[in-house]
Formats: C-alpha cells, sequence, structure tokens
C-alpha cells in the first residue's frame, strides 16, 4: 500500500445528500439541484501521509477520519442563552443549541447596551459569549451601529453623534478582540437618514456609504483580525 492515501472528506456538510422527506411545497424549488451542489460546493479531497517520527511514510498503515467541524457556519440568534431560571432547562438549551450549531449571534444593541450615559452594562453579553466560546461556537456581534437602536441620549449634533459612534465601535471590538471576532458593523444605513436621533443626524450629514466607510475603519483599526460586515435588508 502506498504511503498516500486520497480521502474524499465531506468538509461542510452535514449529510452526504438531501434524503425524501417531507417539504413544504413553496420549498421544494430550493432544494433541486441540492445534491449536486453539495457534491461541487461542500465537499473536497485530501491527502493525508502517515509519517512516523522520523518522517518515514508508514507502510500498511490503518488510519480513521471522523468529522469534527464545518466550515459552513450554520447558526441563530442565541436569545434565550443564560436566560433560564431553571438550570436544566439552560442545560437542555445549550445541549440542543451545540448540537445543532456551530454559529450564533449576540445581541448589541446600542440603546439595550446603554440606556443612559456612563451605564454600560456588558455583563449579561459578556457572559453569553463566553459561553458559546466556551461550546467552541462562533460568535458573530449585531450590530455595532444601528439608526432603530440609537439611544435617545446620544445628542442630534451630528458632529457630536459621530464621535460617540465612534468611540462605541472602538470599545465594544476591542473589549471583544479573541472572542467576538465577527461583527455587523453597520446595519441599514439606506434608512439611516430617517432616524429622528443622533445616528439619523450623522447619517444625513455624512451619507450611508461615507458613514458605512468610516465605521468600518474604525472596527478595523480595533480589531485587525476581524471579519467585518455590513447587514441591510432593504436591497431595491
Amino acid at each position: 500500500m502506498r504511503p498516500l492515501l486520497l480521502l474524499a472528506l465531506c468538509l461542510v456538510a452535514c449529510r452526504p445528500a438531501f434524503a425524501a422527506v417531507d417539504v413544504n411545497p413553496g420549498d421544494a424549488a430550493l432544494l433541486v439541484g441540492a445534491n449536486a451542489r453539495i457534491e461541487k460546493l461542500r465537499k473536497a479531497d485530501a491527502v493525508v501521509m502517515v509519517v512516523d517520527k522520523k518522517g518515514k511514510p508508514v507502510q500498511n498503515a490503518s488510519i480513521h477520519v471522523e468529522q469534527v467541524r464545518h466550515s459552513f457556519f450554520f447558526g441563530c440568534a442565541a436569545l434565550s442563552l443564560l436566560k433560564h431560571t431553571d438550570p436544566a432547562r439552560e442545560a437542555e438549551y445549550e445541549k440542543r443549541f451545540a448540537d445543532l450549531f456551530n454559529f450564533a449571534t449576540v445581541l448589541t444593541y446600542w440603546q439595550d447596551l446603554d440606556p443612559a450615559p456612563d451605564r454600560e452594562n456588558l455583563d449579561g453579553l459578556t457572559g453569553q459569549v463566553r459561553r458559546l466560546n466556551a461550546m467552541g461556537i462562533r460568535v458573530k456581534g449585531h450590530p455595532l451601529l444601528l439608526a432603530g437602536a440609537c439611544p435617545p441620549w446620544v445628542p442630534t449634533d451630528p458632529d457630536a453623534a459621530c464621535v460617540l459612534c465612534r468611540k462605541r465601535i472602538e470599545a465594544l471590538a476591542s473589549h471583544f478582540r479573541g472572542e467576538i471576532d465577527l461583527w455587523d458593523v453597520v446595519g441599514d444605513a439606506t434608512t439611516a437618514a430617517g432616524a429622528q436621533n443622533g445616528l439619523g443626524a450623522w447619517a444625513r450629514q455624512a451619507g450611508p456609504a461615507p458613514l458605512t466607510a468610516q465605521a468600518l475603519g474604525w472596527a478595523r483599526a480595533a480589531n485587525p483580525a476581524a471579519t467585518l460586515l455590513y447587514n441591510d435588508y432593504k436591497l431595491d
């Protein structure tokens, strides 16, 4: 036997193919060609060389390969994490979440974390993030800036609001560096100018693209290793 073993490893697919299951008629079109796409996009070949301590090929080696994680992120918002009063229910929630998902979104809405000036409360968020990290689940923070979540205490002077937005982005992105390395930095900039608050005032002055560019730059400086995203619902 040659020491080079060619293995077809399914990198990210949870199943090798879609079996015959009950599907809503409206969703059936989504599965057309799914098996072919799995073969093309979610599988790859890998070459494994088995060697001894001196780096020499081992003849007739027997190996066992087991997929332990996926490159494809699949998850949802961890809204209920650490919020169950019954420890048994919390344990069950965490088990079921981890059994199904490898990715989770935590909510970082400004008005919720900073209900008043100098009253930042990160305790609940920090607990969720650290628990998810311990569970081996990739975490995304959502969002750093969203006009609809701007606290009413942020001044409506656009320059003053811009300063506070920068302070918030830099503080959160740096504070959670290494724990949250995936961020929705700006949400819904296309409609932000319509918000009657400080962030809306800055959006009207700057415009959606310059506002987004500045925010992304601040986040990049605060966490150079992070993956930074723009999030929007209005694509027309």
